[in-house]
């Protein structure tokens, strides 16, 4: 296993399967443990159980009036396939997001800004138009000072080759 804080792959595949799906509101965007505890509170009920890490989505754009708006959304991968959906959620049983950048994150939380922006470098240097959306999935949480472990993906739209022009 690499020692870099923050290692960079190409061309990954994020692949997901029986998916919870909860977009946050605006006033939620800052209670993620709320929002969290009512996920796991709703699938229990479903008799269904959280596999795996949690996923949060975000993708931020630029509205015509000028204004950034920003979406995020938590996925959470069930046991089982789910029928009956509140319609605060989405469910997909599967879900595939191919041709990522890739960056493995193993380092303090507050430092996480940096993997982004190295993914986002990695993306200049290669001539890479990235979508502007990313899952970032925590694979461990830090207890005390230990270091978190996260792997994030962000999805290539296109390369920008100079023949194409």
């Amino acid at each position: 296993m690499s020692t870099d804080k923050i290692a960079i792959k190409h061309n990954k595949k994020l692949k997901l399967t029986n998916v919870l799906i909860r977009e946050c509101q605006k006033n939620e965007l800052n209670q993620t443990d709320k929002v969290l505890a009512t996920i796991d509170q709703y699938v229990r009920n479903q008799g269904a159980d959280m596999i795996g890490p949690i996923i949060f989505y975000n993708h931020a754009h630029i509205n015509a009036d000028g204004t950034m708006e920003h979406q995020q959304k938590i996925l959470v991968q069930l046991n089982q396939i789910i029928t009956e959906i509140d319609p605060i959620y989405q469910f997909k049983a599967s879900l595939e997001v191919p041709n990522c950048l890739f960056a493995r994150f193993c380092e303090r939380e507050e430092n996480l800004k940096f993997a982004f922006s190295k993914l986002e470098l990695t993306a200049f240097e290669h001539d890479l138009l990235l979508k502007g959306d990313s899952y970032t999935l925590f694979l461990k949480e830090p207890i005390g000072n230990e270091n978190v472990v996260a792997d994030i993906f962000m999805e290539v739209e296109s390369t920008m080759s100079h023949e194409n022009l």
